[in-house]
Parts: structure tokens; sequence; C-alpha cells
């Protein structure tokens, strides 16, 4: 059985930005410089929104054992 990340979950997935569009997670990677207590973690995360190209985010994972 193949062993998924959540950076491997992310990619491919729809992200709605700030301003409310909508464009696909093309990357993600787990960023070690920002805590969050309680079981989440957080991802940077690079989407593509088509007319508008590319741009990049962060985002809170919530994960648990």
């Amino acid at each position: 059985m193949k062993k998924y990340t959540i950076a491997d979950l992310l990619v491919d997935t729809q992200y709605r930005n700030s301003l409310g569009q909508i464009g696909t997670i093309i990357s993600a990677h787990k960023r070690e410089d920002i805590y969050f207590p309680d079981n989440t973690e957080a991802y940077s995360v690079e989407y593509h929104i088509p007319k508008y190209g590319t741009s990049w985010a962060t985002v809170a994972v919530e994960v648990s054992d």
C-alpha cells in the first residue's frame, strides 16, 4: 500500500484565495518556521489560477494520529 504525505494530498486540489478566485494547487511544502498548537501544521502551497497565473499561500492543516 502506498503512503501519502499531506503535501501529496494537497497537490491537484482546489484552492480559493482571499479574493474568491479558485485555482489548483500545483506544489506543497511543509513550513517548519511556523508553529501552530493543537495538531496543526503549516504548508506553503503554490497554486495556479487560469488567466491570473501562479501565486503562493500558506495554509493550516489539522492533523491527528
